[in-house]
């Protein structure tokens, strides 16, 4: 779930009114991921402006800033991933949390953190179970242990000053697996919104509760990890739709269910990523905001 659209992005592909850059045309020039110029742009390093919901890069401090990186190359990167990998597999809850304070020290964003070193860890962790040179109880133990640093990740970096709204998150009946809904609930998080997490195995009238006890609501948030999951999503969505029929509804599913999910009715939106979710989160946001 590491690619996708970033809150506040816009469309990095749509062509700017001006002679401005885009992201994506910037990250082309850079030869970077987009996201990596947003995080250029986010951190102060990168000059652009905010046109409505879209970053605008000026083709001369994109040159300027080239140059500054021909002339100061980083030093050889640190294998943070790696490196948190190891203490995953460890459950050393103590020292995978060094590494991400390091990392984060060293100039990693909350978010990188959360997609390309959490994330991108215990995905290896299963694609090694998958191929046999892993066993089920080290997923466990690198889940576990990476959930709890999610959370006090989510602790660090409470946002301050005004929410934007509430959305609230959860997985349906018969889903035990959260760490993803948890990881997507901190970049949520991280943008302004607030999120009310039900955890797993939440029944639809708890999904309908929460809608009903959330502070200025904006959407509805349903994860899960297996197509089996889908009837109980959709009774989720139905017992929603019968209080809420205009509430914007997200299901987020696995990467590998991508192509089945648009043509299943219901949800008003599907992701198969993180970032990619929070975009869509923030698009409901900014439109009923003044």
């Amino acid at each position: 779930m590491v690619s996708g659209r970033p809150g506040h992005l816009g469309d990095p592909g749509e062509t700017p009114p001006t002679g401005d850059l885009n992201l994506k045309q910037a990250a082309r020039l850079l030869d970077v991921h987009y996201m990596t110029v947003y995080r250029y742009v986010r951190n102060g390093l990168l000059p652009a402006r905010r046109q409505g919901q879209i970053w605008l890069v000026d083709p001369g401090d994109l040159e300027d800033f080239r140059r500054l990186r021909r002339a100061h190359p980083k030093p050889r990167s640190v294998d943070w991933q790696d490196r948190l990998h190891q203490r995953l597999l460890a459950g050393d809850e103590v020292g995978a949390w060094t590494v991400l304070t390091d990392a984060l020290s060293a100039g990693r964003s909350p978010q990188s953190c959360h997609l390309d070193m959490l994330a991108s860890a215990v995905a290896a962790v299963e694609a090694d179970i998958s191929a046999g040179r892993l066993g089920a109880a080290d997923g466990r133990v690198v889940t576990t242990t990476a959930s709890r640093l999610v959370a006090r990740l989510g602790g660090r970096f409470l946002h301050r000053g005004r929410s934007k709204g509430t959305v609230v998150f959860g997985a349906p009946c018969g889903e035990h697996e959260g760490f993803a809904n948890a990881i997507v609930a901190n970049l949520i998080r991280l943008d302004g919104v607030a999120v009310l997490e039900l955890g797993t195995d939440t029944p639809a009238a708890a999904f309908l509760e929460g809608a009903q006890r959330a502070p200025d609501l904006i959407a509805m948030a349903i994860g899960f990890s297996s197509i089996e999951r889908l009837p109980a999503v959709l009774e989720v969505i139905e017992t929603i739709r019968a209080v809420y029929p205009a509430l914007p509804v997200l299901a987020q599913a696995p990467a590998q269910h991508r192509s089945a999910l648009p043509a299943l009715a219901g949800p008003t939106a599907w992701s198969c990523d993180g970032t990619e979710s929070v975009y869509r989160i923030n698009a409901w946001a900014a439109h009923r905001r003044p």
